[in-house]
């Protein structure tokens, strides 16, 4: 390392967060997390994160494959990714560490990496900007970052440290500030190593604690509070421990009982024995007998990850660090919001945490103002009130939804039209159970004022308005025998799909969306001209409709004034056009202006519109023809296109959106911007089966049949009763690529939000 890692650098940003933590929320208003809280992301069997490293304002991951990723804030270059300056809301790779990492470490500007090869290379606030190998350094087992000093546990189990020492923080018997390693003296035999603030600690084999550095708020444990240049045992903890972290003035140990004591400064009730004084010996944290692990790194708040998989945090709050939903400081522990167990880690940065799960994802809460805590959930899924289990699908359009619930159907939203099916027009917050249809539904779906159903006797029921009908309980549709296996609904439009593999439609059609060569409103169903057999399903858009063919083929009809039925015109057409350049398709679906396919192979295109990144290529620009999705070459199981953004679930239950996002955070990634290729949905377990995409909010159907939906909460069309919400201060995955498997993450790089 050189000179410069111990230049006394600490910009003003850095030192007020490091000294804050009192009770005033930089994130507004304190808000509470609502009982029926959505679960906490999860990631899929072989997603490849091994270990966390958040430091002052930035994160550090590093993957099953021996990679290092960082995010946050990139001051000093500390995100090792080549460049100076600027803050990163996805994980980026370190220059040079994509494999071959066994440990990482962050501090306030530094990271460090101990390599397979027992080799040290560090970065940030050095003038390379880019992980460089510490020389005398060999044989190491770990590092730890401190505020500006770094240390070494060798595999001899002796101590190596470097950087400043100006309360004696390396250990070496004096003060004076060291570019290269120097051993720690007195120490033998070491099995663990903490570097906080300005002090370190070290395990002994044996069990017992040893600090040295900063003592000015007791924090070595001692009993007094003058520093100390070499190591001094920690009253009442010379057996017994079985693991320690250093925090900014305070220093916590777990012990093998499951309990944990700290010692030192308790401004903010960092101690955890329910009191804001000071201690310069070990106290014990109340409440806490089943701890696993904890951590308090460069940090004014402590977490603890319990037998269960929980997570139990206390200490400083102004950031939302505690993930409790509030930003209250709190001495003594509280339940991280959202995480009712199953986290295999946890760590903290210094004013946010992070924990990973048992199938090696990552998540974070707290402060984000750099991107440390990756994407911050903001408009996240939200559960519908009674369906949390019994769904098998579930369909949005503009302002309504509609579920079928053991074969029945359930509606809730705008109901000006009589829509929802229950004999009123009056809007519902919450699901509620439409008229007549209480079984045997076997498909919806769902227009601007109209809704219908097709039971499994084959008939078409509808209810709402249009110009055939008016009704506010289902009715039999037009002209409709018991011959029909498929049903789209388009905005003003209806088609069915008959058992002899035809398509017939009526309603709205002034783009030709019907299909018979005219654009003339049809009241009754009409052939759509040449389909009257071969066509294995349908969909239906805005104001345009296509079918996919037995063969694989797929052929659209109505306006195409984007392209968007992808015969490499903008010519809107009466009749079916063959889709052009497509492989064998599997499924499709229609939505605004653009319309999507999955392959045979599980590759998904789109065409159309892409005047909000709806085509997922990364181009947000219109194609009359197919175009590939970003990172979607294979592995897709059902795709939604709404109005003007797109949906699809992965083979791993993954649900991932693109394109429109504004101001009602239809994607569900945790902001209001769109996106131009696919971003996982934040806050769902991958298990999702069923999708559905509207207007401007999504929703998806669970393995376990339960609803979620998300984005805009008017008229009551999340199902939540009104109580749409949003808290920062809630843990939220990051977002980006942290596994070494295309299929979960995409390879786009985004400025922050």
């Amino acid at each position: 390392m050189t000179s410069a890692f111990i230049r006394v650098i600490l910009p003003v940003i850095v030192l007020i967060s490091l000294l804050g933590g009192g009770a005033v929320s930089a994130l507004g208003p304190s808000q509470v997390a609502p009982q029926n809280s959505p679960s906490t992301s999860q990631a899929t069997a072989g997603a490849g994160v091994r270990q966390i490293a958040p430091g002052a304002d930035f994160t550090c991951a590093l993957t099953a494959g021996g990679g290092v990723k960082c995010w946050g804030s990139n001051f000093n270059g500390k995100l090792g990714d080549g460049r100076v300056g600027g803050n990163r809301f996805i994980p980026k790779d370190a220059l040079g560490l994509t494999s071959n990492v066994r440990a990482i470490s962050a501090g306030i500007s530094t990271s460090c990496a101990v390599m397979n090869s027992g080799k040290v290379r560090c970065w940030g606030n050095d003038p390379s900007n880019v992980p460089h190998e510490i020389t005398g350094l060999s044989n190491i087992q770990t590092v730890s970052v401190g505020g500006f000093h770094a240390c070494a546990l060798t595999d001899d189990g002796e101590v190596q440290c470097w950087g400043q020492n100006a309360s004696g923080q390396l250990g070496d018997g004096t003060t004076n500030d060291s570019s290269s390693p120097v051993i720690v003296i007195g120490l033998q035999q070491i099995q663990m190593i903490s570097s906080g603030l300005r002090h370190t600690c070290a395990l002994t084999v044996n069990g017992g604690v040893k600090c040295w550095g900063d003592n000015s708020q007791g924090q070595l444990g001692d009993g007094s509070t003058i520093s100390s240049s070499s190591p001094v045992d920690v009253a009442g903890l010379t057996s017994g421990v079985r693991s320690v972290s250093a925090g900014v003035s305070h220093t916590c140990a777990l012990l093998n009982d499951n309990t944990v004591k700290c010692w030192g400064d308790n401004t903010y009730g960092q101690l955890g024995d329910g009191t804001t004084n000071a201690s310069l010996h070990p106290v014990d944290v109340a409440g806490l007998s089943d701890a696993q692990e904890i951590d308090t790194h460069l940090a004014n708040h402590v977490c603890a990850l319990t037998d269960a998989g929980a997570i139990q945090c206390w200490g400083a709050n102004r950031f939302g660090q505690l993930g409790d939903g509030s930003t209250e400081n709190r001495s003594s522990p509280v339940v991280v919001n959202g995480i009712p167990g199953g986290m295999k880690a946890v760590a903290t940065g210094m004013n946010h945490a992070c924990a990973l799960t048992e199938e090696g994802d990552v998540i974070c809460w707290g402060s984000n103002y750099f991107g440390q805590g990756g994407k911050n959930p903001g408009w996240a899924p939200v559960q519908v009130l009674g369906l949390e289990t019994g769904v098998q699908s579930i369909d949005i359009d503009w302002d309504h939804a509609c579920a079928i619930v053991a074969g029945g159907v359930k509606c809730w939203g705008n109901n000006g039209f009589g829509q929802l099916g229950d004999g009123s027009r009056t809007t519902r917050f919450k699901p509620v159970d439409v008229v007549g249809l209480n079984s045997g539904v076997r498909a919806i779906g769902l227009g601007l004022r109209l809704t219908c159903a097709l039971t499994d006797a084959g008939e078409v029921k509808c209810w709402g308005m249009n110009a055939s009908i008016n009704s506010l309980v289902p009715v039999d549709a037009p002209g409709m025998l018991n011959d029909v296996k498929g049903l789209a609904v388009g905005t003003s439009h209806v088609c069915v799909l008959t058992q002899n593999d035809g398509v017939r439609c009526w309603g709205e059609n002034r783009s030709g969306q019907l299909g018979d060569g005219s654009t003339t409103y049809r009241r009754q169903p009409v052939d759509v001209v040449g389909l009257t057999s071969g066509v294995r399903a349908i969909s239906a858009g805005e104001s345009h409709t296509c079918a996919l063919m037995i063969d694989g083929g797929v052929k659209c009809w109505g306006n195409n004034n984007a392209g968007q039925l992808g015969d490499g015109a903008t010519t809107n057409s009466s009749t079916p056009v063959d889709v052009v350049g497509l492989p064998p398709i599997q499924a499709i679906a229609a939505g605004g202006a653009h319309t999507c396919a999955i392959t045979n192979d599980g590759g998904l295109f789109c065409w159309g519109s892409n005047r909000f990144g709806q085509l997922g290529d990364g181009s947000g620009q219109d194609s009359p023809t197919p175009v590939a999705v970003g990172g979607m070459k294979r592995g897709v199981q059902t795709v939604a296109a709404g109005s003007g953004h797109t949906c699809a679930i992965t083979r791993f239950g993954r649900a991932q959106c693109w394109g429109d996002n504004s101001n009602s955070g239809q994607l569900g990634n945790g902001t209001t911007q769109g996106r131009f290729v696919p971003e996982d949905v934040i806050w769902l377990q991958p298990d999702s089966v069923g999708i559905s995409a509207g207007l401007n909010n999504s929703c998806v159907v669970n393995s376990q049949g339960g609803a979620k939906c998300w984005g805009d909460g008017s008229y009551g069309k999340l199902g939540d009763d009104g109580a749409l919400w949003q808290n920062a201060s809630l843990p939220g995955p990051v977002q980006g690529d942290l596994t070494d498997s295309v299929l979960l993450f995409f390879p786009f790089q985004a400025a922050a939000p």
